[in-house]
């Protein structure tokens, strides 16, 4: 799991000159021991690393999850699906609450401009079904098994020499351009297969470092119990972790609620 730590607060550590102490929120690789020049990471520095590499990059890959809300927008998310949620007519996660019309918290489809949307389905029995749904599934005795694999199993040391190894290429490749020795057009490339190297690879160090949104709920003694003392972060990133929702069209009258009219794939 990843333990994201205020070093401020901490015993203080000898680094390097330059070195930032408010990461994640920085979260600036110089603090995993790596150097960089433009934005650009270029490879291992001579200072000592504050954290692994791996854990660096676990927490970047976390704070810098396009589907991850935080700051302000975070704070006005109070409904466990909004955004998370699929509309059947379009097949995107744009279901969102309001309370137009009868001042009933509803997910709503906005569809395309000029239309009224695709579903509407009130916010509160469709969280709580959902919920339901997600507590039976934590509290499963087999329910552990979804946590991932333990990053012993993934070569971290043979996924960070290929990492390296891109970033000395792309240096290499931006030295033989300012040389002269490559084209403009050959250095792209070379370039584009070397940043895809690097990306697979980075990609592969912050899957097997991620701590899991499931992480003390499906190994405690009482899932249900845990399940109701988390906040509504944690709640969607466990939701978004398990299955996929999808809200369908509710053809009968009235507004009761119709489970049948929930689709829910599992991840």
């Amino acid at each position: 799991m990843v333990e994201i730590v205020d070093t401020r607060t901490g015993p203080k550590t000898p680094t390097h000159p330059g070195c930032r102490r408010h990461w994640p929120t920085d979260h600036g690789p110089r603090d995993a021991g790596l150097r960089q020049h433009q934005g650009q990471v270029l490879g291992p520095a001579k200072w000592p690393a504050i954290v692994p590499e791996e854990q660096w990059r676990a927490v970047v890959a976390i704070l810098t999850d396009p589907t991850r809300r935080s700051g302000p927008s975070d704070a006005k998310v109070k409904w466990l699906g909004s955004g998370i949620y699929r509309c059947a007519g379009c097949g995107r996660p744009s279901l969102r609450v309001s309370t137009a019309g009868r001042g009933i918290p509803c997910y709503r489809c906005p569809g395309q401009p000029g239309t009224t949307g695709h579903v509407v389905r009130g916010a509160g029995p469709l969280d709580a079904y959902i919920e339901a749904i997600i507590v039976e599934r934590l509290a499963r005795p087999d329910a552990v098994e979804l946590l991932r694999p333990a990053a012993s199993q993934v070569d971290l040391p043979g996924l960070r020499a290929a990492a390296n190894a891109a970033r000395s290429r792309l240096a290499e490749i931006a030295e033989m351009l300012g040389e002269g020795e490559l084209t403009r057009a050959e250095a792209q490339i070379a370039s584009g297969r070397a940043t895809a190297r690097l990306e697979r690879a980075e990609t592969e160090i912050a899957a097997a470092t991620a701590s899991s949104p499931l992480a003390g709920i499906v190994d405690a003694v009482d899932p249900a119990a845990v399940w109701a003392g988390l906040e509504i972060g944690r709640r969607r990133a466990v939701l978004d972790c398990l299955m996929t929702v999808t809200v369908l069209p509710d053809l009968r009258s009235g507004s009761r609620f119709d489970p049948a009219t929930v689709r829910i794939d599992p991840k």
